[in-house]
């Protein structure tokens, strides 16, 4: 589990200061489904540009532009109801995509071996309705 101590200290790093709390829950959140979230504007921005190919939560993305690393999936989830708005399937590199507001942006890396976007966001789905 993310040390909520680190996750402060990127939190302020980044001159973030807003509320805290619900940072964590959707750290904590994210963990229990596999997924990282970009906590920080930066790590926003960054995206799945940054570090090793994951599943990455993006919280209130109104949107998206491609990965420079290859296709990504996207979901969008309604940030109220927690349900699938939409599925956005193999985003090529640099495309900009508007998933519009009150939305948390899931990216899904391709993978060399198949898999589509509706596989995983039904995976993070039945995690969610278990967890």
């Amino acid at each position: 589990m993310t040390d909520p101590i680190e996750i402060m200290k990127q939190l302020y790093a980044s001159n973030y200061r807003g509320p805290i709390g619900p940072r964590l829950q959707e750290v904590a959140l994210a963990e229990q489904q596999g997924m990282d979230v970009a906590s920080t504007p930066q790590e926003k921005i960054d995206g799945l540009n940054v570090g090793p190919p994951r599943n990455l939560k993006i919280p209130g993305a109104e949107s998206i532009i491609g990965a420079n690393a290859g296709p990504i999936d996207i979901a969008t989830v309604d940030q109220e109801s927690g349900l699938v708005r939409s599925e956005i399937p193999n985003v090529q590199p640099g495309e900009l995509v508007e998933t519009g507001p009150g939305v948390d942006v899931l990216e899904f890396p391709k993978f060399k071996n198949g898999g589509s976007v509706h596989d995983r966001v039904k995976a993070y789905m039945d995690k969610r309705r278990r967890g």
